[in-house]
């Protein structure tokens, strides 16, 4: 069978990248503004970006990242892989399947890590045994330290995906995500910390079994938080997929802003 993603597959440092996005786009405001302005305490462009780079960055354990791998589960149980030889027996009804990747640096060494993640899916079958649907869950928590800088990120994510059935050429996925993280630059005798947090709730969203990608569907967003100065922001949005790794974020009583992604398959 099939083994998921090993979320730390490629560098540290890359991993790194994604887990503090969403940080460092908020330490780097879209445009020099005057102090006295009523500016946002983080611009729609910004917001923008830390919802691309949390959700849709291809390193990490973010929300694709972990999308792919429930995908990789579906691909063992799907119809389309059946007559490929994949793994599947009626046993795997029913039966909840686990698996976790945890880590952890000598806490004296620097950089220092901790990665705690962990998943689960269960199977669905029909009264013929034939596989119709699975649910998965995942946990992450990470922390990461070096002399300038401490990052601590945890998500939990929640998916139900069906469509497994031979005469069906899509999968359909409905997913919750809820994304917590901060980050503390230390820069000589100062600090500066920063808070996000990113929810995500979609409907429906279409995956080709043929080419392994989005196709469609939308998914709610929020994502609230507070800058270096400590000022709150938080704005809500849809998003909607439009196929070929790509996908529009529009911000409620805002603009609209595009998303991309790498085709990772």
């Amino acid at each position: 069978m099939k083994r998921v993603k090993n979320p730390l597959s490629r560098s540290k440092s890359a991993i790194l990248l994604m887990f503090v996005a969403a940080g460092i786009s908020v330490a780097i405001p879209a445009c020099k503004k005057d102090e006295t302005s009523a500016a946002p305490a983080v611009s729609q462009e910004d917001a923008s970006v830390m919802v691309n780079q949390s959700l849709f960055s291809s390193e990490g354990n973010g929300l694709m990242f972990q999308t792919d791998n429930a995908v990789s589960v579906a691909g063992n149980y799907s119809g389309a892989r059946q007559s490929e030889g994949a793994k599947f027996t009626s046993a795997d009804c029913g039966v909840k399947k686990e698996n976790s990747f945890v880590a952890k640096s000598d806490s004296t060494t620097t950089p220092s890590y901790s990665y705690n993640i962990l998943w689960n899916w269960t199977l669905s079958c029909s009264s013929a045994s034939e596989p119709v649907s699975f649910a998965w869950a995942a946990t992450a928590n990470i922390s990461y330290k070096t002399t300038k800088l401490s990052v601590v990120d945890s998500s939990v994510a929640a998916f139900t995906v069906s469509g497994l059935q031979v005469d069906s050429a899509f999968l359909l996925i409905n997913q919750t995500y809820n994304h917590v993280g901060s980050m503390t630059i230390i820069s000589g005798d100062s600090t500066s910390t920063f808070h996000n947090v990113i929810t995500y709730k979609s409907s429906d969203v279409k995956v080709s079994k043929a080419t392994r990608a989005i196709v469609s569907g939308t998914a709610e967003v929020t994502i609230s938080g507070t800058n270096k100065k400590g000022q709150a922001f938080s704005y809500s949005g849809t998003i909607t997929y439009q196929g070929d790794y790509k996908a529009i974020f529009a911000i409620k009583g805002g603009s609209s802003f595009n998303l991309t992604w790498t085709n990772r398959q």
